[in-house]
């Protein structure tokens, strides 16, 4: 099913099933709340052309207790959301936990609006116990933006093999990729107008490689460890 969203704002949360295609017709779609795309059989989902926006939370502890503007998970599997507008997630903007598989974000902006204490962007799996995730996670970010008071997660994570292709990242944060648990991450002819080193060690991961990397942040090629094959045919932009 293909869905049309006129614009307007809407308010409260989108649970999306499988096999549904949801695309803004035009600018000044928005949703105040979140979206969920979760369970086992939930598959084949596309967003497209809208902006989601979390409600304001108060404090660090209702924050990290609410929910996440995008949410991924338990078993959902390939999605693609492209040119969306995340913000003000109370957890995180965008995250993928649980065993999510095959997701593609691309052309997506990730930003806060107004200085909350958690300002987490974007967790991959949520603890090193995740076990539904161990062979998981396979994420590609391309072509996206992570911005304004953006202080860490761009991606954090665990266990998945990551992507980043062609994104830009100017947030002034505390850390840029958190490479944890068992989990790879190539960064490639991305922008990084940052003032520290775009790689965290989070304890015990695979591996990470900057290939073609740009900007004002230090050890933007640097190698660690292993990654992956990509598997995929793909031209980077300059």
């Amino acid at each position: 099913k293909i869905i049309l969203v006129e614009p307007g704002t809407y308010s409260g949360s989108l649970s999306v099933g499988s096999n549904k295609t949801i695309i803004g017709t035009g600018p000044g779609v928005r949703i105040d709340g979140n979206i969920s795309i979760s369970g086992s059989g939930v598959s084949n989902v596309i967003i497209r052309n809208l902006s989601v926006r979390g409600p304001k939370c108060d404090s660090y502890d209702a924050c990290r207790a609410g929910s996440d503007a995008v949410y991924m998970g338990n078993g959902a599997h390939h999605i693609w959301l492209d040119h969306l507008d995340i913000s003000d997630g109370q957890d995180g903007n965008c995250d993928a936990t649980q065993g999510a598989d095959f997701i593609t974000v691309s052309w997506t902006k990730f930003y806060y609006t107004y200085d909350k204490e958690h300002r987490f962007s974007n967790l991959i799996a949520g603890g090193d116990d995740e076990t539904a995730s161990v062979g998981k996670l396979h994420i590609t970010y391309m072509t996206s933006e992570w911005g304004d008071r953006v202080d860490s997660r761009q991606p954090r994570g665990r266990f998945g093999n990551i992507h980043m292709l062609n994104n830009y990242h100017h947030t002034g944060g505390g850390q840029i990729h958190g490479v944890g648990k068992d989990m790879a991450l190539i960064a490639e002819y991305c922008v990084y107008e940052e003032n520290r080193s775009i790689w965290t060690d989070m304890g015990s991961p695979r591996g990470w490689r900057g290939i073609g990397n740009i900007g004002s942040g230090s050890n933007l090629n640097a190698s660690q460890g292993s990654v992956f094959e990509i598997p995929y045919a793909y031209t980077p932009l300059a």
